[in-house]
């Protein structure tokens, strides 16, 4: 019997000569490799969409946990559920920066502030703070009730 690590020595030895050999398997049988894979596809549509869910879910919390340094949390009020919160970008550049990278937002986009390591300029807040800050010209409501209490 031959044990795994000899086989990953192996492997390790003869890795471009084995890829080589894979490459040119597939290129064979391209078509019948990608008719398998589309009917396996169809056959198993929930499971690739609760399998993307999950992904998607993990990867939010991850960036969401990034940008709060911890426990991910709005920065404005508090709001500590997952699924209320979003990213904001602190300059109020989002659709700029949408137009720029190419992309809508939503799961692309945590993707692409992980794939970047995490860039500087955002921050966590939840879609009221979101919303409110958009449509307050920059400035979440919760931030200048704040400021009039502080004034008082």
């Amino acid at each position: 019997m031959v044990r795994k690590r000899d086989r990953t020595a192996d492997y390790i030895k003869n890795k471009d000569k084995i890829l080589a050999q894979k490459k040119m398997l597939y290129m064979k049988n391209k078509k019948k490799i990608i008719e398998r894979i589309s009917i396996w596809a169809k056959n198993n549509r929930n499971k690739i969409n609760v399998n993307r869910q999950k992904r998607d879910i993990s990867i939010k919390f991850e960036v969401l946990s990034h940008y709060s340094k911890g426990i991910p949390k709005c920065i404005c009020c508090g709001e500590n559920i997952i699924n209320f919160l979003t990213i904001d970008h602190i300059k109020n550049d989002g659709a700029a920066h949408r137009k720029l990278i190419k992309n809508q937002g939503g799961r692309i986009f945590y993707r692409w502030l992980k794939r970047n390591n995490y860039p500087k300029g955002y921050q966590v807040l939840c879609f009221n703070c979101n919303c409110g800050k958009q449509l307050n010209f920059g400035i979440c409501p919760h931030e200048e009730i704040r400021k009039r209490m502080r004034l008082k």
